[in-house]
């Protein structure tokens, strides 16, 4: 099976959105690069309650706006602190969080890199 390896730019790029969003007040509980084994990408997860609160398209149209011409040629979702990957995540780091959000910048998997969950 073919893994591509999630390169420095990458995770770079993401912090970069990361703070860009957080820089216009959105709440970033978690943030996780997954690499899906069926479609051979990776895909950055960034979880906010602003896509339960004002709509993803809204929330999405603010992060275009955010990063205007700057916008990463990376895949990535704005998804809800509730969807069944970040609860997944974060389920599988119960007991080492010290102060929601947990910071962690590490590979945990062949499969993950994880800014916070």
């Amino acid at each position: 099976m073919f893994l591509r390896q999630l390169n420095p730019a990458e995770i770079k790029s993401g912090d970069r959105v990361i703070a860009e969003l957080e820089a216009i007040g959105f709440e970033i509980p978690a943030a996780i690069w997954v690499y899906s084994h069926e479609a051979l990408y990776w895909r950055l997860l960034i979880a906010t309650p602003a896509v339960d609160t004002i709509g993803p398209l809204k929330a999405y149209s603010a992060l275009r706006k955010a990063l205007g011409n700057n916008l990463p040629a990376i895949d990535m979702s704005l998804v809800s602190p509730n969807d069944s990957r970040v609860r997944d995540f974060r389920q599988s780091f119960h007991g080492i969080e010290t102060e929601p959000p947990t910071q962690l910048n590490s590979l945990v998997s062949d499969s993950a890199y994880v800014y916070r969950v």
